[in-house]
């Protein structure tokens, strides 16, 4: 198993990407764990999620943020919301776009490898703590 520090120090060696991050009001906790691992692997990114715990509606956050990656703005991007289903379905409405909703390390890792995912979904439901892994197997790792 390869240890968090070699991780740490294959991303630093990889060209980087910008990484844009959303979700809705059910995804604000696990969006900010997930900002502290974009920050402490030197990521540069921007959070275009809810700033609120209200109520809103994922699809008012999703399609925006892929359209953004689409057109080339972003290269890859971090979806969140309560399971990670809708704001995926909302994703994949956007030419060029290709959300992969993830429940664990393997499922990131390989719908980087296979399916050249550029967004990986998560539900903040089934994610305890965001994977430092994950991560950098869908944001470095190639198609």
């Amino acid at each position: 198993m390869v240890r968090y520090n070699e991780i740490k120090q294959r991303v630093k060696e990889m060209v980087k990407v910008k990484v844009l991050i959303t979700g809705d009001h059910a995804g604000m906790t696990l969006r900010n764990a997930s900002k502290e691992v974009l920050d402490e692997l030197g990521f540069e990114y921007e959070d275009a999620g809810a700033d609120c715990s209200t109520s809103v509606d994922y699809p008012d956050y999703a399609l925006p943020a892929a359209k953004r990656i689409a057109n080339g703005e972003f290269d890859r991007g971090i979806f969140i919301c309560g399971t990670g289903i809708g704001i995926s379905i909302s994703a994949n409405k956007v030419k060029g776009i290709r959300a992969a909703l993830t429940h664990d390390v393997f499922s990131a890792k390989a719908t980087r490898k296979h399916n050249n995912a550029n967004v990986l979904a998560m539900g903040a439901c089934y994610w305890v703590r965001f994977s430092k892994r994950n991560c950098t197997y869908i944001l470095n790792n190639g198609f």
